[in-house]
């Protein structure tokens, strides 16, 4: 059974057309609930929401995103960026 189908979803934010049919892609899943990410058929744009599920409600928070699916499983399986890092791009560019 996809339960990516069964995960409730708003209307779209940017053009307002009920998501439906829009393709919904379980991104990752944990402990915590799924990340999801699904695009607008009509308009083409990206949301991508954590959804948790308890006996009692579902919650969500969305994200609006011009990622794709692929990019968000790329970047939740990369290094994470340290202060180091910030720190060494900034003095980079300030030579």
């Amino acid at each position: 059974m996809d339960f990516s189908q069964q995960i409730p979803m708003p209307d779209c934010p940017f053009c307002g057309v009920v998501y439906g049919a829009s393709p919904r892609v379980i991104v990752d899943e944990g402990n915590y609930g799924e990340m999801v990410h699904v695009t607008c058929l009509a308009c083409h744009r990206a949301l991508a929401m954590q959804v948790e599920r308890s006996p009692h409600c579902v919650r969500s928070v969305g994200l609006l995103t011009d990622c794709n699916a692929e990019d968000y499983r790329h970047f939740m399986h990369s290094k994470r960026v340290t202060l180091d890092d910030v720190l060494a791009v900034h003095q980079g560019l300030a030579r």
